[in-house]
């Protein structure tokens, strides 16, 4: 009888442990597989001035130069506002505009 108590629990222990193996595979693959689908770590910004071109918007150029950067489209308008004095969101073609753009 009292071998038969052992065995059981050297099995439950061996089956937990097996679990918290499993768990912590699953959890691992889970964070790894999460962090690939995340940006990429964010570059080094780098300014340069650009010419306003027809039909350009603030939305457009930041869907353009973000890229790199870990802002969304409206954090990176709101940092072109701030860069280059804008009160609002409208530019004209053939004006300069200080953008940043990440490498």
């Amino acid at each position: 009888m009292r071998q038969t108590i052992q065995m059981t629990r050297r099995r439950f222990f061996a089956s937990c442990f097996m679990l918290l193996i499993l768990v912590i595979a699953v959890t691992g693959y889970s964070m790894l597989t999460t962090l690939a689908e995340e940006e990429p770590v964010q570059g080094l910004p780098y300014y340069s001035s650009i010419e306003i071109q027809e039909g350009d918007s603030l939305w457009k150029i930041a869907d353009r130069y973000r890229k790199g950067s870990r802002m969304t489209t409206q954090e990176y308008v709101k940092q072109l506002q701030r860069m280059n004095r804008l009160t609002g969101d409208t530019i004209h073609a053939g004006a300069h505009l200080t953008i940043v753009y990440y490498k």
